[in-house]
């Protein structure tokens, strides 16, 4: 009875001769900036993928602009038949999915009370087999058999239909997806995802599909063939690039039957370029003269005896080196192209025009790209900006990955500026930096520089405003960091998070925080005396998920923190010994009496034990603060008067 109820109105009569295997559709409407995407995608596809489910149900997935974004470059090469299946379902949220057509789990709620229905994740769950199990047992009335050629760009195929019983629908159509599985080595969106499965890359004829005869006789019979062009995007050699088919109801929506092709052939002819130096997003520190170095390979069927590639920075001419050599099929081999100069941004493209003297016809896999920076001579202090008209020369952007990003995206996976709207206020002048925690995966860093400069010895300061609030209960982590190796490491010397980054109260869990008046900014003063030589200066934030973080008026310079040396001689303090462990020692020289705080936070900003308060008179001033309770780790000891603030990092040995 259950099944009966399951078909619904897409087998009015089904006299069976045959049972036929049902292969089940799952079709998944997921993003590469949804953050809650990348969290299910995983799991969901080790479920997919499973020994039990391999011959069961086939995953087909349309990337699509939810949440909507400016960066979007899977969704931008086929958004037409994307939108049209996420309009087709009426699905206005990811992830999201439909189950041979139909909303799955429907009813069923979460251990929060929500309804799970369209939800991937609910075949994660302990019954999720004994779903798909269920689906897969019904009797399909359709086999479907399905053989693709490929004759260079162009793609056939033939589709064979054999009913296995007498069938009446509605409103029938036969559609056909080219599908391939995605990977990179960093992500194309902002949510942190680099593998994507089953992509959906073109459909033929399109999304509409083809008409399919609503009425079949036991046994009958009949061939479909497709024909087009493989788009330019997609990878003719992929390790997974297949054709997906099946028959659908435009009346209910119901699909009846599935098929997958096996995989497209490899082309007689093919090569595949991959950088090996400079990698993407290197950063270098003065003018460079980089190695070019590409990895070639085989991705064709034919053994490799020759290609030219080329190769260009930036707007300069294209030079070419013809490589000569032999590559099996999947053999690949390191090329040097030679040095090439680099100054200030960069993109260097490395591409194949020719295989064994024949024109390379699959560029997905031949053009290559790395963008890269090399940074002007160290400046000398001061260096000020309020980021009017964007990021000034000489202002780097890295990702989560500590690569540089030559062009930051508004609501990326990096700090970005932007000129304040109506509703907007940037402490000073009319724009201002900012960081999108809400749209990053929870621990995902990104580092704003300032231009590389010349630290000299000397009291040192970094003067900046900064604004936040929690979302809800939700709050991410700001610091200031400092890099002696161009970038390779970092080290923290000032941190806040959550409660003690907020300066306004905490939005609602669908709010975001935008600063409404610079009254809203705090200026924090960082002490950088300790650093010396040739130094990046950055900005690093860690999303938890949370906020936008805003910064402005940022001003690296000499001399004492701001504020502190009207109360404190030179504005500095002095902590020992350190690496502490019982208790730490702080020194300073009062030039009049005050009140001082002294709080430790650790390193995710969070405070440790409670502040100790202290009055000072004029003079010479020392203070104990009881360590014994601290495990081993890196702390900061937030000092704080009614002139200005100072932080001092300390480590628990």
């Amino acid at each position: 009875m259950k099944k009966t109820l399951l078909l619904g109105g897409m087998i009015a009569t089904a006299v069976l001769a045959n049972a036929q295997q049902r292969l089940v559709l799952y079709e998944e409407f997921s993003g590469e900036n949804c953050g809650p995407c990348a969290q299910i995608n995983p799991p969901f596809w080790t479920f997919m993928n499973n020994a039990t489910n391999q011959t069961k149900a086939i995953l087909l997935k349309y990337q699509v602009n939810i949440p909507q974004n400016p960066v979007r470059p899977l969704y931008d090469q086929n958004p037409t038949e994307a939108d049209a299946r996420l309009s087709y379902y009426g699905v206005n949220s990811a992830p999201n999915g439909r189950l041979d057509g139909r909303v799955h789990h429907a009813g069923v709620l979460d251990p929060n009370g929500q309804d799970v229905g369209g939800w991937p994740g609910a075949f994660t769950w302990t019954s999720g087999q004994d779903s798909m199990n269920a689906e897969a047992a019904l009797v399909s009335p359709f086999n479907i058999v399905v053989t693709p050629t490929v004759s260079g760009n162009t793609l056939s195929a033939t589709i064979s239909v054999t009913a296995a019983s007498a069938f009446t629908g509605t409103n029938m159509k036969l559609r056909v997806a080219l599908a391939e599985s995605l990977h990179y080595a960093t992500p194309p969106g902002n949510n942190g995802e680099v593998d994507f499965h089953n992509v959906m890359r073109k459909m033929y004829p399109d999304a509409s599909g083809q008409t399919f005869p609503a009425t079949w006789t036991n046994g009958q019979n009949q061939t479909f063939n497709i024909s087009g062009t493989i788009p330019q995007y997609v990878d003719k050699a992929a390790d997974k690039l297949f054709l997906v088919v099946w028959i659908q109801d435009d009346a209910n929506k119901r699909i009846a039957q599935a098929a997958k092709s096996a995989n497209l052939p490899l082309p007689a002819l093919d090569s595949k370029l991959s950088i090996v130096t400079p990698a993407n997003g290197s950063l270098f520190c003065g003018a460079a003269n980089a190695e070019n170095k590409v990895n070639l390979k085989n991705t064709g069927t034919t053994t490799l005896t020759s290609a030219e590639i080329y190769y260009k920075v930036g707007t300069g001419a294209y030079q070419m080196f013809n490589w000569t050599g032999s590559l099996a099929s999947g053999a690949n081999a390191d090329v040097v192209l030679g040095n090439v100069a680099i100054s200030g941004s960069a993109t260097i493209v490395d591409s194949v025009g020719k295989v064994n003297g024949t024109a390379e016809i699959n560029p997905v896999n031949s053009v290559v790209k790395s963008s890269v920076v090399s940074t002007a001579a160290p400046a000398a202090l001061p260096i000020a900006s309020s980021f009017e008209s964007g990021f000034a020369p000489g202002w780097i952007a890295m990702d989560n990955n500590n690569k540089v990003v030559a062009t930051p995206t508004v609501r990326g996976a990096t700090w970005f500026a932007v000129t304040q709207p109506a509703d907007i206020k940037a402490y000073d002048g009319a724009w201002v930096a900012v960081m999108s925690c809400a749209d990053n995966a929870t621990g995902t860093t990104a580092i704003l520089t300032v231009p590389y400069a010349n630290m000299a010895a000397g009291a040192k300061a970094l003067d900046f405003y900064y604004a936040y609030a929690k979302r809800n209960t939700t709050g991410d982590k700001l610091e200031v960091v400092t890099s002696t190796d161009c970038g390779a490491t970092w080290q923290s010397v000032w941190s806040k998070a959550s409660d003690a980054l907020a300066t306004a109260p905490a939005t609602g869990q669908q709010s975001l925080f935008l600063p409404t008046s610079p009254d809203q900014y705090k200026l924090a003063s960082v002490d950088l005396t300790a650093v010396t030589g040739n130094t990046l200066v950055g900005f690093r934030s860690t999303s938890a998920g949370g906020n936008y973080i805003w910064l402005d008026k940022v001003n690296l310079r000499t001399g004492a923190v701001t504020g502190l040396e009207e109360l404190v001689s030179g504005g500095t303090f002095s902590l020992y010994p350190n690496p502490a462990s019982d208790k730490l020692n702080v020194a300073f020289n009062m030039a009049k009496a005050a009140t001082v705080s002294f709080t430790i936070v650790n390193v995710v900003g969070q405070q440790v034990g409670q502040p100790i308060v202290k009055a000072f008179g004029q003079g010479e001033a020392k203070t104990v603060i009881p360590t014994n309770s601290l495990t081993p780790g890196i702390y900061f000891l937030n000092i704080a008067t009614d002139k200005g603030n100072t932080q001092q990092k300390f480590i628990i040995k």
